[in-house]
């Protein structure tokens, strides 16, 4: 939706005001929607079932901890379908293909269970994440270096959009 409008506003401009935008175009990733930990809607803060990026490794492990999985999965020696696992399309977004090809091959096989399954995924993203809260945390701690970045940042998107409208 978001897409088909920004594709009019612009086909829009672009007849009125001649081809300055060009049409914007699908940009997905290869996990575009990710469950939240219910696994049955999106990810959501209202429904309370997302992982926050900036929460304690702790919190997010409790969250991974109770996060559905495969219903047809009971027992751990149960095989597993990774293609309806709310997990593996997590561990798409954040493990290495070699992780994802051996959950694939592991989870139809039994050969690992959820709980094991969600512990690979826990530390996976928390690798992922471990920058992005350090940054946080220098951020948090140095307010007035944010105010000057954000500063700066407006002064110049101000003079390059001062030329656009100019133009």
């Amino acid at each position: 939706q978001h897409i088909e409008l920004t594709r009019r506003t612009a086909r829009r401009f672009n007849s009125r005001y001649g081809e300055t935008f060009p049409e914007p175009d699908w940009l997905l990733s290869q996990t575009p929607r990710i469950m939240g930990t219910d696994g049955k809607t999106k990810m959501s803060k209202s429904l309370n079932n997302e992982i926050g990026i900036l929460e304690a490794p702790e919190v997010i492990w409790e969250k991974l901890r109770t996060a559905t999985t495969d219903e047809n999965r009971i027992r751990r020696k149960d095989p597993g379908n990774p293609d309806i696992c709310n997990l593996y399309t997590m561990h798409k977004a954040f493990s290495s293909a070699d992780t994802v090809a051996d959950v694939d091959t592991q989870c139809r096989d039994a050969g690992i269970g959820c709980i094991d399954c969600k512990k690979m995924l826990h530390e996976n993203i928390m690798h992922e994440l471990a920058p992005i809260q350090e940054r946080a945390t220098e951020g948090e701690k140095n307010p007035d270096y944010v105010r000057d970045v954000l500063k700066q940042g407006a002064e110049k998107c101000s003079d390059l959009a001062a030329s656009v409208m100019q133009d």
